[in-house]
């Protein structure tokens, strides 16, 4: 027991001078964008902020997007029939009668009393 006693104080020992503990290889260096592996935050654009330049590029993208919704809303009043009833295909082929025959081919022949 006094010899195991005796080697783990000496490793652990707080008044034994120890020696530095050499790495292998040369340190590696990080680039400029990176921090312990961790790339940083850009820079905040201070001039930007001073000039309310995010204000006005705000302000310029929502007057952009009421003109493109004015633009919207004047093609729907386009297609509106100024008040009256819009009418679908159904309504249209329900209107007007459609023909079918085929002026190239010959007509079926019916007998006379059903001719009309």
């Amino acid at each position: 027991k006094q010899w195991y006693q005796r080697r783990v104080r000496g490793i652990h020992s707080l008044f034994v001078a120890r020696q530095p503990q050499v790495k292998d290889g040369p340190r590696k260096m990080s680039p400029d964008f990176m921090t312990f592996g961790v790339p940083t935050r850009p820079s905040t654009p201070v001039y930007d902020l001073l000039e309310n330049r995010y204000q006005d590029r705000w302000i310029r993208a929502q007057r952009e997007a009421e003109q493109v919704q004015r633009e919207q809303e004047k093609q729907a009043r386009r297609f509106v029939n100024s008040g009256s009833v819009h009418h679908t295909r159904t309504s249209l082929l329900r209107r007007e009668k459609v023909s079918t025959a085929n002026p190239n081919q010959p007509r079926l022949w019916h007998m006379a009393k059903w001719g009309r």
